[in-house]
């Protein structure tokens, strides 16, 4: 299953110093309400225990949710993921961001027998911290939508008050 890149939320907190950007899964709302029928309908027929852990697992999938945070005072950042309002994840130092950077990548991947071979196009694009002096860069996102990623690149630049580059189609 892919993951849906969707900048739910983009916010300076607490001070000028901070920001976080909520990423979310599409597929939890989904997941969420089968969990909670599935809970309901287990306490309805009797089965409090099962029932009760369905419901349970329902409220956790319906409030998890990744994103990134920065500390700009610390000079930190962290990937999270967030459960009931928790965020875990470890910080990392803030390398000294050049840009941020969205590209777009594409795959040919060729499958099956002979006489019967597929081709598919594997897209993606990349959203990423680009370091000066350095070959690689520092991957926080991968998504399939343009618009989500762009919307990430533009926020995270920002927020760091840097340029934001876009590489490769749309």
């Amino acid at each position: 299953m892919s993951e849906s890149l969707v900048v739910a939320k983009a916010s300076i907190t607490l001070a000028p110093t901070s920001a976080r950007f909520i990423l979310r899964r599409t597929a939890n709302s989904l997941l969420a309400l089968v969990l909670a029928s599935g809970g309901a309908y287990l306490l309805y027929a009797g089965a409090i225990i099962s029932g009760g852990g369905g419901l349970i697992l329902a409220i956790l999938a319906a409030t998890e949710h990744k994103g990134i945070e920065l500390d700009l005072k610390t000079r930190q950042y962290r990937l999270y993921t967030s459960i009931l309002g928790l965020r875990m994840g470890d910080w990392e130092p803030l390398p000294e961001v050049q840009h941020v950077t969205m590209k777009y990548f594409s795959d040919l991947v060729t499958s099956g027998r002979p006489g019967r071979i597929r081709t598919d196009q594997a897209k993606r694009y990349v959203v990423m911290f680009s370091i000066p002096n350095s070959p690689q860069g520092v991957v926080i996102q991968q998504g399939e939508e343009y618009e989500a990623a762009l919307g990430l690149t533009n926020a995270l630049a920002a927020a760091l008050q840097v340029e934001a580059k876009v590489y490769g189609q749309i």
